[in-house]
């Protein structure tokens, strides 16, 4: 922030505002300025802070960090002592819980990160490094000591990463690296794991269940994983599957030991017991214990010490095959039951053995004993479904969490009035779940609360009223102004914003109700896009009915569903970055401009571009995404690319080889023994009306099946299906056809509106050498 002097020339006509003692200063694009006081100030940013200026020292006085998405990971170091936050508006947070200045010391990350961050985790050993996941499947490291970009990994996830936590490298013999580099970082999304090396992030990482199918001799078909924790000592790691099934590998060669089969449904989270806590002289008598928790609404924990001290003994020995053989349990150690939904996070103690942290999306957070089963404390703080929890390692009594009312909440277990959760199981589903567990206060109630409050407030703390009271003026004349309320509503609401609760439990004082009244007038003032709500505060409830009503028109709108990509390969390979790209264009250069020396060395590195070589280049591609897809198990995809491709027999044989035969196989074998007079209308009607279901793949195959390519073609075309409808031109199409050219030029027109000109730069490589 400048203050600018209109009448001076020169370096003097501005001064720079900067941070203050116990304060900070914007990091990002400040977008709004209210004079509060003569001496006051107050500015927001998108880096979602409020900062208080003093004006005429030129300095900020206080700063208060908001929320504006879903907190979906929280993650404690032990050798920081910071927070690790993530959050739904593609921003990462690390909250300094040691700062010896302001409470709410937090900094904000941005670069790399474009999509919503759904896992965090510290590294166990590199000071400050923190890994981060996205909605979106990408993966990064972040240096949050120091000023630098992200570390990205070249490898992605098709869909959103859930789980992210660093361990030993795997390997089929068992070996590994011991130098800096002695941990890898795993990451569970779309039902596979990735191994990533943080020494070469530019490499492509490794899917672990090659591992796991190499070094068990597996044939089968995996389940699809969905969360991963390792042992604190990093020498066994567990893996939880769809199935509701917990695998347990040994390190570093991923060899199968036990299989836990007590839940029925999906795991959602894995967490182990720390070696040793606090209360323990030596290792922790629970060291052994596994906690997980799935879309079933108890909480399972395992003793696994039988298990692991049978490991012990074959990794020290030659024990025979029968002791070798993976151990089968099914029933848990402790069932801890009281939530009334699914399991979201799991949290053991540092301080105290067998005490164990649950959340849920009932709204409510859990402390047991795990060692009696016993409930000890529950927390109701939350306004909504709650995500994520942590213990403090610097406070025993103390517990973090968030969730879906857009706060971070510190409570203390001693404090808590409840020990389960409540009985009444709420009807309500989705985001605004919870709104109406608010008291709507009376006008004299309001008024009543309102000046017993004023009394109780410190001379001090009169510049935050100000705030609160400028911003609500604001919001009213905005209301005003667009006929949206009446002058009854807003009388209505300037009273509930006096009388804002406090939402940070534990942390005491009244500052966080000063900090709740300002985001509350704040989120009112802020465009709906930006939905900007302090991080230590609850949400108020006529700001979640206002919520609920901009919402209520798109609750009964279908969800589209996401088709899977029939060339996933192709696309992951397009999807790597300016550098690969490059690499692709210098390639298809030496493939048509070469030598036939080069010609032949490059068309063996060209398997991924065969939609811009010859007809035989995309039937190299079409087998190598058929291969893709019989490794992930997608047989249907492999037989209907084999179709594409016109060797119908073939695809039929195979199918009858694999059991795997299905309805439209079997229709195209009987359309392709009849006369194509009686039943090309009757394909012609069918695809139209799976076009018109959007079944579109189905649709293309019944038009190929009469033989009716360029009407297939403009089908793909119509749904913005370009890859597919080169990939099919190219295979039925000669390369002269300008029904081809058609295609390209369609597809680069595309590609250029969405600003992706490395891949339009490929089609022009093609183009030039016809």
């Amino acid at each position: 922030m400048l203050q600018w002097s209109l009448g001076k020339s020169g370096k003097g006509k501005y001064q720079v505002f900067r941070a203050g003692v116990s304060s900070s200063t914007h990091s990002r694009t400040i977008f709004n300025i209210v004079q509060v006081s003569s001496d006051t100030l107050c500015s927001f940013s998108m880096d979602r802070q409020i900062i208080l200026w003093d004006f005429p020292a030129l300095c900020s006085k206080s700063t208060i960090p908001t929320v504006g998405g879903v907190v979906t990971a929280l993650a404690v170091s032990s050798q920081t002592g910071r927070l690790a936050v993530g959050c739904g508006d593609a921003l990462l947070r690390t909250w300094n819980l040691g700062s010896s200045g302001s409470f709410y010391d937090v900094q904000s990350f941005w670069q790399g990160v474009k999509a919503k961050v759904t896992a965090v985790a510290w590294h166990p050993v590199k000071e400050g490094w923190l890994a981060y996941a996205t909605e979106e499947g990408r993966v990064g490291i972040y240096d949050v000591l120091s000023t630098k970009g992200p570390m990205l990994s070249s490898s992605y996830h098709r869909g959103t990463i859930y789980s992210l936590v660093w361990g030993k490298p795997c390997s089929v013999d068992g070996s590994h690296d011991a130098g800096p580099w002695f941990f890898t970082l795993f990451s569970c999304g779309d039902g596979v794991i990735f191994q990533h090396n943080p020494s070469r992030l530019q490499d492509e990482a490794e899917d672990i269940n090659t591992l796991i199918r190499t070094t068990n001799n597996l044939k089968l078909k995996l389940p699809m994983r969905t969360e991963i924790a390792w042992k604190p000592n990093f020498s066994i790691a567990a893996i939880g599957n769809d199935d509701g099934s917990i695998e347990l590998f040994a390190a570093t060669s991923l060899r199968l030991v036990c299989t836990l089969h007590a839940h029925c449904k999906i795991i959602n989270c894995l967490r182990w017991h720390p070696e040793f806590t606090q209360a323990s002289s030596g290792a922790s008598r629970c060291s052994c214990w596994l906690a997980s928790g799935s879309n079933e609404s108890d909480v399972l924990v395992y003793d696994l010490t039988a298990v692991l001290d049978k490991k012990s003994n074959i990794d020290s020995g030659t024990p025979s095959e029968e002791a070798r053989s993976p151990r089968l349990i099914t029933e848990c150690s402790q069932l801890l039951s009281g939530h009334k939904n699914r399991i979201t996070s799991l949290a053991w103690s540092s301080h105290v053995d067998g005490l164990l942290a649950s959340v849920s999306y009932d709204g409510t957070a859990q402390v047991w004993n795990a060692l009696t089963a016993a409930p000890i404390a529950n927390f109701r703080g939350h306004q909504n479904r709650v995500l994520c929890v942590e213990w403090s390692q610097s406070d025993a009594d103390l517990v973090y969490s968030g969730g879906e009312d857009y706060t971070v909440q510190s409570w203390r277990v001693t404090e808590q009035e409840f020990r389960t959760p409540p009985e009444q199981k709420s009807k309500s589903k989705g985001k605004h779940k919870g709104s109406k567990r608010h008291h709507q206060p009376t006008e004299t109630e309001a008024v009543k609360a309102s000046t017993e409050d004023s009394e109780k407030l410190p001379a001090g703390q009169q510049e935050m009223n100000n705030v609160g009271q400028l911003l609500e003026e604001k919001r009213q004349q905005l209301l005003l102004d667009a006929g949206k309320v009446t002058a009854e509503k807003v009388t209505a609401r300037e009273v509930n914003v006096v009388s804002a609760t406090e939402a940070f439990v534990g942390t005491g004082g009244s500052f966080g109700q000063q900090v709740s009244e300002v985001a509350s007038s704040a989120e009112d003032i802020l465009p709906e896009d930006l939905h900007l709500t302090v991080a230590v505060s609850a949400p108020q409830a006529a700001v979640e009915s206002e919520k609920i009503s901009r919402h209520a028109s798109l609750a009964g709108k279908p969800k589209k569903k996401k088709v899977k990509s029939l060339l996933p390969v192709c696309s992951g390979h397009d999807n790597r970055g300016k550098h690969f790209a490059y690499q692709d264009c210098i390639l298809l250069s030496d493939l048509f401009y070469g030598s036939e020396t080069v010609k032949t060395e490059a068309a063996e590195r060209s398997s991924h571009l065969g939609l811009f070589t010859d007809r035989r280049g995309i039937f190299d591609l079409l087998k190598t995404e058929g291969l893709h897809h019989q490794k992930m198990g997608n047989i249907d995809y492999q037989l209907l690319l084999e179709i594409w491709k016109g060797n119908i027999g073939g695809t039929l044989k195979t199918a009858s080889e694999k059991n795997c035969l299905s309805d439209y196989l079997v229709a195209v074998a009987s359309i392709s023994s009849q006369d194509p007079a009686c039943w090309r209308p009757v394909c012609h009607q069918f695809a139209k009306q799976l076009a018109a279901e959007e079944n579109h793949q189905r649709a293309v195959l019944y038009l190929l099946a009469c033989n009716d390519v360029y009407a297939a073609l403009d089908l793909l075309l119509e749904h913005g299906m370009y890859r597919e409808a080169v990939a099919l031109g190219k295979c039925r199409l000669s390369s002269r056809d300008p029904v081809l050219v058609k295609i390209y030029l369609a597809w680069v027109c595309q590609l250029s509106k969405d600003g992706n000109y490395e891949l339009a730069a490929k089609w022009c490589v093609w183009r030039n050498c016809l």
